[in-house]
């Protein structure tokens, strides 16, 4: 095994790992339709990291040709969308809910003082 092989296998993203928010940005540009020089441009990135960012989301999600990257890719964002929607709505109501409860009994913030007399500028000789 060459040094290069040996570089290339440990660089290389478990297939199943996650996407990063960085990849599923490139994801995004790439379904609608972008080139990576556009897509380069768009992102303040070199073209060359763009083709790194492609060939690791080929890696994680098992992609071989440009087709199924692009099946596996709209599948990808729309589980993100689903999962960010779940998102707001669960926060929407956990607003909901906080609004919508009665205010209960204030109470009040512990004074702590003297260890001996619980006065705070207390003349003890503690």
């Amino acid at each position: 095994m060459t040094v290069q092989e040996r570089k290339s296998a440990y660089f290389r993203p478990d297939p199943g790992s996650p996407l990063s928010p960085r990849e599923v940005q490139i994801i995004e540009a790439m379904v609608s339709g972008l080139k990576p020089a556009q897509i380069a441009t768009a992102l303040n990135l070199s073209v060359k990291t763009v083709s790194t960012y492609r060939q690791r989301i080929m890696d994680k999600t098992g992609a071989v040709t440009d087709c199924q990257l692009g099946v596996i890719a709209e599948a990808v964002l729309r589980r993100t969308r689903e999962y960010h929607s779940e998102v707001e709505a669960a926060r929407a109501k956990l607003v909901q809910n906080e609004i919508g409860k009665p205010q209960g009994e204030q109470k009040e913030p512990k004074q702590y003082g003297c260890p001996v007399c619980k006065q705070s500028g207390c003349e003890c000789t503690w």
